[in-house]
Order: C-alpha cells, then structure tokens, then sequence
C-alpha cells in the first residue's frame, strides 16, 4: 500500500512538471533537429555557368544544365568527353564506334546520330571545348587534364550553339592562366595497364600575361590477348595531348590564346563470330 501511494505521489508530480513546463521542453526537444539541418546543408554555393554564353548564375538560367565541377570531376577521375560513358551525367548516353573506340556516339534525351562513322553528318549533340565546336565525333576521345568545369545542356540548343545541338550541348571548360608560379602532377594506375599522367605548370604573370602549359597522357591494354603475331590487343589506345594557354588582363579587356595538340591511336573494337546465317564463311 506504501509503494502504491509513492506511485501516485510520483505520477502527480511529473503531471504538474509537463503541465508547467511542457511547451519549453518540446521547444528543447525539437531544437537539436534544427541544429543538424543547418550544420549539414548550410548555405547554398552560388553555381555559375556559361550556359547562356556569359557567366551567370544557375538559379537565374532558364535551361535544364548539370555542372560538374572540379572537384567531382577529380573524384570521378574525368578528363575528357569519353570519361562520361559510366552515367554520372543522367540522360547523357556515350558509347563508342562498333569499329573503333576513339569515335564516340553520343545522345542526350534518346536524341542522337544514327551513323556517327560518316564523317560528312553532323552530329545532334554539340560539343565545345573553351568556346570551340568540336565538328567530328572521331574528335571526341582526346583527353583534357586542365579541366575546370564540364557543363551537360539538356534539350534543344539552337539559338546560342547551332544547328547541330537539337539535343543538347556539352562545354568543356579548361582551367585558366592564374599568374602565379604553380606546378601540379597526378599519376594513376588501373586494371589492364592502365596509366594515367597529367602535368599542370602555372608560370608567374610578366607584363599582364600570365601563362599555363599541360600535358596529359593515358595508356590501356586491351581487354582480349590477340595471339596474332605484331598485332595489338583488342580496344587498347594510347592519347596525349599538350595545351598551352596565354591570358592578357588589360584594365577592362581580357585576351585568351589557346593551343592544342592531341593525338589518339586506338585499336578497334573486340569481335568474334558466333553464327553466319549466309553462308558467307562456310
């Protein structure tokens, strides 16, 4: 009988404690949610892009754009327009060539080329590299190792990036001259010999001209040993290219030159016959 009524004598108490006391304690129940949120998200980076052909803020431009910056382009190791064939852009499919794997096709929204192997057709997704159209899919396997932004434009493009960009565009965009003396190396290493090089030299500003020099290299084996003597693996290529960059800052004029120098050999694609329906073989 004593239990019961210290029982009730508890009870009584933690009533008159909510009852007084239970709007600030919710208020302290529910603050610690509000703290994780802000400490988790923060305030929102401001995103610029060039989509509109001036730099502009993504909340302000009116087209369907995925930016990838430079970060995730280092993390997802991206150098060029073929480092997108894994899906990290959605909606943007690339495969290569069935004959070649430096000719790339590609299609953003289910629009793409139906024979990229006829160098005479236009393509209907525009790429640009730092401004420049890149006119021939046997052009888009070279590799860029200075890259600042790569920006994916989803849907019809004609009116700022032509006629061959019904179904999208896609901007490389390099890293600049920043006048200051700098120089950056990565090496990489992958399944079937895979090497990855690219060098990165910033050199000091002189006069207002600021200058910038890379050069990149990649290497793979095939993905088939090819027993035929002097004859290389099947799908194994080997890019280089070099680029120097000059940038002349004037009072209210800025002036940029841009040198390329790129060069893919690749080894077609691997084939094997499995059923000859004609007869041709025999």
């Amino acid at each position: 009988m004593k239990s019961n009524t210290n029982w009730r004598k508890d009870l009584s108490t933690l009533n008159r404690f909510f009852k007084k006391h239970g709007f600030a304690l919710s208020i302290f129940l529910l603050y610690p949610h509000s703290v994780v949120y802000s400490y988790q998200y923060g305030t929102l980076e401001e995103v610029t892009v060039t989509a509109n052909k001036r730099p502009k803020s993504l909340h302000n431009t009116p087209v369907s754009v995925d930016i990838l910056s430079k970060q995730k382009l280092s993390l997802n190791q991206i150098q060029g327009v073929s480092s997108l064939s894994d899906g990290v852009v959605p909606s943007l499919r690339i495969q290569p060539f069935s004959n070649t794997s430096s000719t790339l096709i590609m299609s953003i929204r289910g629009n793409g080329p139906t024979d990229v192997g006829q160098i005479t057709r236009d393509g209907s997704v525009a790429v640009y590299v730092d401004g420049f159209y890149i006119g021939r899919a046997q052009s888009l396997g070279f590799n860029y190792p200075n890259l600042e932004s790569i920006e994916v434009l989803k849907g019809p493009q004609g009116t700022l990036f032509g006629r061959n960009a019904t179904g999208g565009a896609v901007n490389l965009i390099s890293s600049k001259p920043n006048g200051t003396f700098s120089f950056q190396q990565k090496v990489g290493y992958g399944s079937f010999n895979n090497l990855e090089s690219s060098s990165v030299l910033n050199l000091p500003e002189v006069n207002g001209i600021s200058a910038q020099i890379t050069y990149g290299y990649s290497e793979r084996d095939g993905w088939v040993s090819n027993l035929a003597d002097g004859e290389d693996d099947p799908n194994a290529f080997k890019k280089t290219g070099f680029s120097s960059m000059l940038r002349w800052q004037l009072a209210e004029l800025t002036l940029d030159y841009n040198y390329r120098n790129s060069k893919v050999e690749s080894v077609q694609n691997y084939f094997q016959l499995y059923r000859d329906d004609i007869g041709f073989i025999g």
